[in-house]
């Protein structure tokens, strides 16, 4: 036992070195026709934006709009270049006979870069309209 715990030894230093981030992990339940907003915070003067990684229209939920919206200055009314926002994503959730679980990711990169600084992980729950009503 001992020798077959030291022969796995390298595969778990090795795991931890890693680059990858560890993903945020997310939840929500929708129903079908229902509307619903991903936001992630952002600050596009940097140059990293989100991306949606395994999105597509087949899974059951449509992207129908996606903006970026500056945040406030602090105690003010005013916006101000090269401050803080997010990157919201607008979906809206198909009818679905049964239930049905949508894993999203979100990476936040650079386009001229390789590897994710961040991910965040959505799995949502997409009830059918009907029975979401007798909830």
């Amino acid at each position: 036992m001992k020798k077959f715990l030291i022969m796995l030894l390298p595969f778990f230093m090795a795991s931890n070195c890693s680059e990858v981030k560890t993903p945020q992990e997310h939840q929500l339940t929708v129903k079908g026709g229902q509307k619903f907003n991903i936001e992630l915070p952002a600050n596009l003067t940097t140059g990293y934006q989100w991306t949606v990684c395994n999105y597509t229209p087949a899974s059951g939920i449509i992207l129908k709009k996606y903006k970026y919206k500056i945040d406030k200055g602090a105690g003010k009314d005013k916006k101000f270049v090269g401050g803080p926002g997010k990157e919201i994503f607008s979906f809206k959730a198909e009818d679905v006979a049964n239930e049905v679980t949508i894993k999203l990711f979100f990476n936040k990169i650079r386009p001229w870069e390789n590897e994710p600084v961040e991910t965040v992980d959505y799995s949502i729950k997409l009830l059918p309209e009907a029975e979401s009503d007798n909830d």
